[in-house]
């Protein structure tokens, strides 16, 4: 964010209040971890989480997509699948979960089969029998149509994502040549559809054990008040036969190669084998994002760091797509040389800057549930112990010669394998034969007069976040809420790209991007702690944030105040600006025809809303230093902004701070435009190679507050299930409410089985029309619908940034769980009676047939696109 040519050791002086005394810069990480295994093989860990309001169960096991037979890629994937259709008590465990957990998910990496769900703490012990069932249970209890469905359903997700697939595909066969097994072809729709029952239930028996399986608990628990209940759940599974690991060979080093891959530009990647302990591991990824950021000044284009591979064979990668000021070959090179000589940067102020920051990641990572249990059980898994507060330690005692060192070992350049991928059009799989899978799938009915009445009560928001309002007209939510210590900061301003000029289109953006602070004492101090400022523009709102240490809270602070107030243009900073947005917008020809068509139903050919946030669109006017500092001082002022601190730290330090930086700055922005759009019922076909066809539905939100439209959302959302799970014609559509100030709309996305398009839309027409219908189905869906929506809202995500999401998405429509409680489907009718196709704008991207078969069976004309 910050570029600076010129080093000014001043202070801003005095920002209106006396200068509160600075904290203690301690950071600890505090996580009580507890391990133990059980007498049946299974390893238990335990994540004691004293402030968190639900429970998480990850179940880890030691099986993924390494393990399929030739000719079955997907077996792993698809058994995954299977594992939800288990009939316990004549229940699927996937209509279990959907009704009794608050959220739940599945996934298989190349080593590991994981599901996770997480519920309020008193469905502890449901969540734990469920995965006894889901071990006890043998899969020739499954019911051979839930196969067919399920097989049918994995097909379609890999047709969705065949084109990421293929380019993980591609760097792994990079990085881990052949014969070795992470190197191997991924799974296709062909592969998958070859597999049998038979085949699936054997994979099931032979892997899913308890000896091959880490469970981890996590939640307001200790291992001595849970531990009786897993003996008498997972610890009554027999022990199954010795699984027997393959070892897996490291990471290949020194070697290049140039891959195509459907990838939207030139990519290249230098990828290192990573270390065997986590405190090594630790330590390189801190390293290797230290190198990445020095990476991206020089290169000026898109950098990431990112792990490829699987357990004892995985490998650190820097990604780079260079921008067009540099030739490909000059952008490796470069590279190389930045890496090999990082060893004087490390004699810099900004090592610690690059510490702090790695400290910080580590921690936030911590925080992140799903992410934190999965690398617990991963590490179990290895026989390695669960230590977080000795990764952290090790970190914080990383010396300028420790990094130097470990650079020279472990990312030396002329040790990386450097994989090129150069961009090729994706080939198309097909389907296979297109399936004529039909079931009608019957969930467990609510009781219908549920439906006229409220909910029972739900728990209510933390009682320790706080909200005041300054005497300049700046908002301060304060949500001390963490569990890891760290902080999460936002400023959001009402104003966006919808509130451009038509002659300054991007200014929105580069204004808030290429913003600068000048480098003075107090700003190198923001640096070296940690400190780390972005941006986030929409169409009505601008968010800086900044994120960092908890314990540097007064420091991060000054680093927001300092460039929202006294921020400055550099030419050359600007111009660096509009090289990355010119690198990261990549969309084709197509899309952007699409998007166009998609606009201009959506709010017309002249509403604000029509280019905002559109690079394609961005006026030239706009790049000047001088218009971008206009800009910035009428649209950065106090009144009307909200700043959102979330985090680990004490209310009144962050008070007394917020005062000392905010309180004396005073200004207001100009009146925005005031003109509503109104979607208009327009369609669309575009012609597109593939097997799957895209789908988007858009209607105007019906009137109503945001508790009634989340509602009908959530109705929405399991009316439209029955596409992938009556018919199996899908990975998922979905649901989704889209506010902004000027229009909100329901919108429907995902993409269905071409083969099956007359039958998914006639699907999807025939269940908008009985939402209209008041019977007791359309009761049911509101009971469970309503249900699901408190559930969620009623969630508190423990982490910083989650915590900081919501405050943030509370500003464009307020959540209000006592207003989900009391409604009732007589309430919401009115709004499920203009859910109808024929007022909808729709959007449908596929084969030609696909296409005129989809609008037959809804009864539209659509117009074709280019």
């Amino acid at each position: 964010m910050w570029r600076f040519v010129v080093v000014v050791f001043l202070s801003f002086g005095c920002w209106g209040a006396p200068r509160p005394a600075s904290p203690a810069r301690e950071t600890t990480i505090v996580l009580a971890v507890d391990q133990v295994e059980l007498a049946n093989g299974l390893k238990l860990i335990v994540v004691a989480e004293p402030a968190a309001r639900e429970v998480a169960v990850t179940v880890r096991y030691a099986t993924g997509s390494i393990a399929d037979p030739p000719g079955r890629e997907g077996l792993a994937h698809l058994v995954e699948h299977l594992m939800f259709e288990h009939v316990r008590d004549g229940e699927a465990l996937f209509d279990f979960l959907e009704r009794s957990a608050l959220g739940f998910t599945g996934f298989t990496t190349p080593d590991a089969t994981v599901y996770q769900q997480h519920a309020p703490p008193a469905r502890l012990s449901a969540l734990l029998a469920l995965e006894q069932a889901r071990l006890l249970q043998s899969c020739d209890d499954i019911p051979a149509s839930a196969f067919v469905r399920a097989r049918e359903i994995v097909r379609n997700e890999l047709l969705e994502r065949q084109g990421n697939a293929r380019v993980a595909q591609a760097l792994h066969a990079g990085v881990f040549p052949a014969p070795h097994p992470l190197g191997r072809a991924e799974s296709t729709p062909q592969s998958v559809a070859a597999i049998t029952r038979e085949e699936a239930c054997a994979f099931a028996a032979a892997h899913y054990a308890p000896n091959n399986a880490v469970v981890v608990i996590s939640g307001p628990i200790g291992l001595r008040e849970i531990q009786p209940t897993v003996e008498q759940t997972l610890g009554r599974v027999p022990r199954g036969p010795p699984v027997v690991a393959r070892p897996l060979a490291p990471a290949s080093s020194g070697r290049s190669v140039t891959i195509e891959a459907p990838t939207d530009r030139a990519w290249f990647v230098l990828a290192w084998p990573m270390p065997a302990t986590a405190n090594e591991r630790a330590r390189l990824r801190a390293v290797a994002g230290m190198a990445a950021t020095l990476v991206e000044a020089r290169i000026n284009g898109t950098v990431a760091v990112t792990e490829l591979g699987a357990g004892a064979a995985s490998a650190i990668a820097i990604a780079v797509a260079p921008s067009s000021e540099i030739s490909f070959v000059d952008a490796i090179t470069a590279t190389k040389r930045v890496i090999a000589e990082i060893g004087p940067w490390f004699g810099s102020g900004l090592y610690e800057r690059a510490k702090h920051r790695a400290v910080y990641r580590l921690a936030a990572s911590f925080d992140s549930t799903l992410a934190r249990d999965m690398r617990f059980a991963s590490d179990a898994a290895r026989g390695e112990p669960v230590r977080p507060a000795e990764e952290a330690r090790v970190l914080q005692a990383m010396s300028r010669d420790d990094a130097r060192d470990l650079v020279r070992a472990r990312l030396h350049p002329d040790k990386a394998t450097v994989v090129t991928l150069r961009p090729a059009a994706l080939a198309q799989a097909t389907g296979g034969v297109t399936s004529t899978f039909r079931e009608h799938r019957r969930r467990r009915a609510e009781d219908p007069s549920e439906a006229q009445r409220p909910a029972l009560a739900v728990a209510t928001a933390d009682p320790r976040a706080r909200s005041r309002t300054l005497p300049n007209g700046l908002t301060v939510v304060l949500l001390p809420l963490a569990t890891m210590p760290t902080v999460d900061i936002r400023l959001v301003f009402p104003t966006g790209t919808g509130d451009e000029a038509s002659d300054q289109r991007g200014i929105a953006v580069l204004a808030a991007h290429a913003i600068e602070a000048e480098l003075d004492g107090e700003m190198f101090q923001f640096l070296q702690s940690g400190g780390a400022l972005d941006a986030d523009v929409g169409f009505d709102t601008t968010e800086l944030a900044v994120t960092g240490l908890a314990a540097n809270l007064d420091i991060l602070l000054f680093g927001l105040a300092a460039t929202v107030r006294e921020g400055m243009y550099l030419p050359e900073g600007v111009r660096a600006e509009i090289t990355r947005q010119q690198v990261a917008s990549t969309a084709t020809r197509a899309d952007r025809t699409a998007s166009a068509a998609w606009r201009e139903a959506l709010y017309g050919g002249d509403h604000p809303y029509r280019h905002a946030g559109d690079w394609a669109h961005a006026s030239k006017a706009a790049y000047q230093p001088k218009a971008l500092a206009r800009f910035q001082r009428s649209r950065y002022q106090p009144t009307g902004a909200t700043l959102i601190i979330a985090g680990q730290f004490a209310v009144e330090a962050a008070d007394r701070w917020v005062d000392y930086y905010f309180k004396e700055w005073t200004g207001a922005p100009p009146a925005r435009r005031e003109r509503e759009a109104t979607l208009r019922p327009l369609a669309f076909a575009q012609r597109q190679a593939g097997a799957q066809l895209a789908v988007h539905i858009g209607f105007a939100a019906p009137s109503g507050d945001h508790a009634a439209r989340a509602v009908v959302v959530e109705m929405l959302e399991g009316a439209i299930a029955d596409v992938r799970e009556q018919l199996a014609a899908s990975y998922g559509l979905h649901a989704s409410l889209v506010t902004r100030r000027l229009l909100t709309t329901i919108e429907l996305r995902g993409s269905i089985d071409a083969g099956r398009a007359t039958d998914a839309l006639a699907l999807l027409r025939d269940r908008l029309a009985q939402l209209r219908v008041h019977d007791d189905a359309t009761a049911s869906l509101f009971v469970s619908a309503r249900r699901r929506v408190l559930a969620r809202w009623a969630t508190a995500d423990q982490t910083a940034s989650a915590i900081a999401d919501t405050a943030r998405d509370d500003l464009r429509a307020p959540r209000s769980l006592e207003r989900v409680r009391v409604l009732t489907l007589a309430q919401i009718q009115p709004q499920l009676a203009e859910l109808e196709l024929s007022r909808a704008a729709i959007l449908l991207r596929g084969s030609e047939r696909a296409l005129r078969e989809a609008y037959t069976s809804i009864g539209r004309s659509p117009t074709a696109l280019e």
